[in-house]
């Protein structure tokens, strides 16, 4: 399996996997989606403004990028740093490769990682919130915090990862996510680091697989 867009070839229909992470109905449709107005954004930005491909788009509509990233934290940094030919690969690959059989593995894995970063950042977030500033987490509270992030997420996350959210290493809660992204799929977080988001100037963080 590869981390990123490949012609590699797709058949059949429903949901597929990716090292044990299980993509649901709409997943794919929802990134394509996301990947499509990023792209939108990225000529604009690229053409000083304006999408020679679809001026409709209205890329310079703040509010657009501000839902989109709620829904799917980290889009504005994959905006920042995969530049426009990553983002249309990307775009090809989803539309044009059916997904796995039911059950099958993604054969891409950039797909699960990137739909568990998005769900593991949006539990994340709803934790952080919950924590107020002190953040203090008391263990009568842990348990309505779990549920609600998990229910934000769409996916179960447990104590631990919500615990590590209130105080995360340099304040940052990238190195959290990727941390739990990590166990999850028993990959090194530089690898899904660097996969999801090629850098293009030095890391603001250390991973301790380096």
């Amino acid at each position: 399996m590869s981390d990123g867009p490949s012609d590699g070839d797709g058949s059949g229909s429903g949901s597929g996997s990716g090292s044990g992470w299980l993509i649901r109905p709409g997943d794919r449709a929802a990134l394509l989606r996301k990947y499509r107005v990023l792209a939108a954004w990225r000529r604009a930005k690229d053409a000083g403004g304006v999408d020679a491909v679809d001026p409709d788009a209205k890329p310079s509509d703040p509010n657009a990028l501000r839902t989109l990233s709620r829904e799917f934290p980290g889009a504005l940094r994959e905006l920042d740093v995969l530049g426009l030919p990553e983002i249309q690969r990307r775009i090809r690959y989803l539309d044009q490769r059916p997904p796995p059989h039911p059950g099958g593995d993604e054969p891409e894995l950039w797909i699960p990682w990137i739909l568990a970063y998005h769900a593991l950042m949006r539990a994340a977030l709803i934790a952080k919130r919950a924590y107020g500033r002190d953040r203090r987490v008391s263990t009568k509270a842990m348990p309505g915090i779990i549920q609600g992030a998990s229910a934000t997420a769409g996916i179960p996350v447990d104590e631990g990862f919500l615990r590590a959210v209130a105080r995360p290493p340099g304040g940052r809660l990238a190195v959290v996510v990727f941390g739990e992204l990590a166990r999850r799929f028993a990959v090194p977080a530089t690898r899904i680091s660097t996969t999801l988001f090629p850098p293009r100037r030095p890391a603001p963080y250390v991973f301790s697989d380096q």
